[in-house]
């Protein structure tokens, strides 16, 4: 899927989802990095997420 679509259907579904339900506050769904959130080389944040993915093991 080239980005041109993907683009498309994200905004299409966008406004499916506020023609179901009008009175819901849109979300906008942005990388970290467009948000405003810039913890690339933080210490602290590498800290944090270190072995994260051995934290909730379900089989």
């Amino acid at each position: 899927m080239d980005t041109a679509t993907a683009m498309r259907d994200y905004l299409r579904a966008g406004e499916a989802r506020h023609q179901r339900f009008p009175d819901d506050t849109h979300y906008a769904y942005k990388p970290p990095s467009e948000a405003g959130v810039d913890d690339h080389g933080n210490a602290a944040a590498k800290a944090e997420l270190k072995d994260c993915n051995r934290l909730d093991l379900s089989i």
